[in-house]
């Protein structure tokens, strides 16, 4: 965290806290004795604090993100929603040798539970700021991890999103599920963003009652290997409510994963943790030597091509070093060459013909 961001945080909770003394003692004033009577100092201060609080909310707004923000704004509409409530109090009860607080006593412990909440919020979200930045390589690392424990592309995580009646569950999908909860619950995942803490203790809790919902299914009484456990299907004429409402559940905790991952990599998006996608392994290049009609040696190379590059065939040129490539545009096209044993088949031909 920067330095000026700091400062900008700590001379805002100083001045915040400030008018939350202002405040206290302006609770303690008693209106003037008179419309033409000046505001009790006490009351006037509140104004003075808060005008200065204001400012600094400016400078806060223009180092903070947004989260920290939200709380510094939060924090002063409190104190000014305070303010403007003692400053009505005294203007309503001109004469009135009670304590602000007491001519109001439900507003007094509403508006000060509410600043004192405010403030609690702010003082969190600039540790989860500061917490954010000192652990975002073991937050980063940890975001590679699930993303390779649990890709998108996922043959379960396809099957769950297509959302089909979970009154049959394939042994294939059962067993994925359960791979993915134990990847996802090594000691090797672990954030300290508390956002991501959450979000990924969610996604581990859908994936458990998911895996306990699986367990509550039947292997089919039919002859021959069995791939699948069911909701028994003779519960549809015997207990069809049992039947539904089985199936129903199971939905439910089908569609609070979906919800839950869908969450996760929102988190990591939002907190700059979401890895970039990897590149995909490149084929591995063929190669192998012919000779032609002269018994000259000839080195035939057929590797991948990509866009419009080609494999060539033909006498050994100089090695080169390969250009690095990156590639994450799903618009790439991996082509391959065509069989090898054809190439080779041309190049022998080609040399017989001109010797």
């Amino acid at each position: 965290m920067a330095q000026d961001e700091q400062d900008a945080y700590r001379v805002f909770l100083r001045l915040a806290q400030a008018s939350q003394d202002q405040l206290n003692a302006g609770w303690l004033a008693t209106p003037a004795a008179a419309a033409d009577s000046n505001v009790p100092d006490a009351v006037a201060r509140v104004d003075v604090g808060l005008a200065n609080l204001q400012d600094q909310l400016g400078e806060v707004l223009l180092a903070a993100p947004e989260p920290v923000g939200r709380a510094a704004q939060d924090l002063y509409t409190a104190l000014r929603s305070a303010g403007d409530t003692q400053f009505e109090l005294h203007t309503q009860n001109y004469g009135h040798t009670e304590p602000l607080a007491d001519l109001d006593r439900n507003a007094f412990r509403q508006h000060t539970d509410h600043v004192r909440a405010a403030r609690e919020a702010y003082i969190q979200a600039v540790r989860r700021r500061r917490a954010s930045i000192t652990a975002a390589p073991s937050d980063a690392a940890s975001a590679v991890r699930i993303m390779r424990a649990v890709p998108a592309d996922a043959a379960w995580m396809i099957t769950l999103s297509q959302r089909v009646p979970m009154n049959r569950i394939p042994h294939a999908l059962d067993r994925e599920v359960r791979e993915a909860l134990d990847r996802l619950s090594r000691r090797d995942i672990r954030f300290c963003d508390p956002d991501l803490v959450a979000a990924h203790s969610g996604l581990v809790a859908a994936l458990v009652h998911l895996v306990d919902e699986f367990d509550g299914t039947f292997a089919p009484d039919t002859p021959g290997p069995v791939t699948y456990t069911e909701v028994p299907p003779e519960w549809k004429r015997t207990e069809p409510s049992r039947y539904y409402q089985t199936v129903r559940v199971l939905s439910q905790a089908r569609d609070t994963v979906l919800t839950r991952y869908e969450e996760l990599i929102n988190v990591m998006s939002s907190t700059g943790n979401l890895p970039a996608p990897e590149d995909p392994p490149p084929p591995p290049a063929q190669n192998f030597s012919v000779t032609s009609g002269d018994n000259s040696p000839v080195n035939v190379n057929a590797a991948y091509a990509t866009g419009s590059a080609t494999a060539t065939a033909g006498a050994s040129p100089a090695p080169q070093a390969a250009a690095p490539s990156r590639w994450y545009s799903n618009n790439v096209v991996w082509t391959g060459v065509g069989a090898v044993g054809s190439v080779a088949a041309a190049v022998i031909a080609y040399f017989a013909l001109i010797k």
